[in-house]
């Protein structure tokens, strides 16, 4: 994404689908949690609160990334 984040949680506008995506080399690491927030998220289990910060609607396609 432009703005250098991962991409997690339901994807605006289209009912029952959610992403992760975008953790590039960091998805070693950080894949398994992920992994269980987006499952709490599809479950209804309370986890949007802790995939804010990298919603979809929070993204910025217009803005370049940082280099």
């Amino acid at each position: 994404a432009a703005d250098g984040r991962p991409k997690l949680g339901p994807l605006p506008g289209v009912e029952n689908l959610f992403v992760a995506n975008g953790l590039g080399a960091s998805g070693l690491t950080m894949g398994p949690l992920s992994g269980a927030l987006i499952a709490d998220c599809v479950l209804g289990q309370g986890a949007e609160g802790a995939l804010a910060a990298y919603a979809i609607a929070n993204s910025n396609a217009a803005k370049p990334a940082r280099g």
